[in-house]
């Protein structure tokens, strides 16, 4: 737990600290502001479902056919926070800003998301026999 902690709190920080250099316009919210908060939780959503896919694998036994089921929701995370990152630079470009400088691209954040989760995995199951 408290690795999963650390994680999304480094997670956090690794969006959240570049996004004090971005000016603060002073009529609504700044369109890089939003694409960061957007990549946030596309973020943190990834890990929910990597961190949930991993306790299902694991809460199964982790046969061969759970770990098919864990591969393809590990991918369809990805696949969902790359299409988010995605979107939200478009439309934050459409509004004559641009975020692509203020955070991480999807593949470095997704490379420090599955440092973090096999970290936390192989803390988490040290010593377990998963068939049993």
């Amino acid at each position: 737990m408290r690795s999963k902690i650390m994680f999304c709190a480094f997670a956090a920080a690794a969006i959240a600290i570049p996004t004090l250099a971005v000016p603060q316009a002073s009529a609504g919210t700044y369109a890089g502001t939003k694409c960061v908060a957007d990549k946030l939780k596309a973020a943190s959503s990834n890990c929910k479902a990597a961190l949930g896919a991993w306790s299902k694998f694991v809460g199964a036994g982790g046969d061969v056919e759970d770990q098919a089921n864990r591969d393809a929701s590990l991918q369809k995370a990805v696949d969902k926070m790359a299409a988010t990152w995605t979107k939200v630079e478009t439309k934050t470009t459409a509004k004559d800003a641009d975020c692509t400088d203020t955070t991480l691209s999807s593949t470095n954040m997704q490379a420090l998301i599955d440092g973090a989760i096999t970290t936390i995995v192989t803390n988490a199951t040290g010593g377990l026999t998963l068939s049993d």
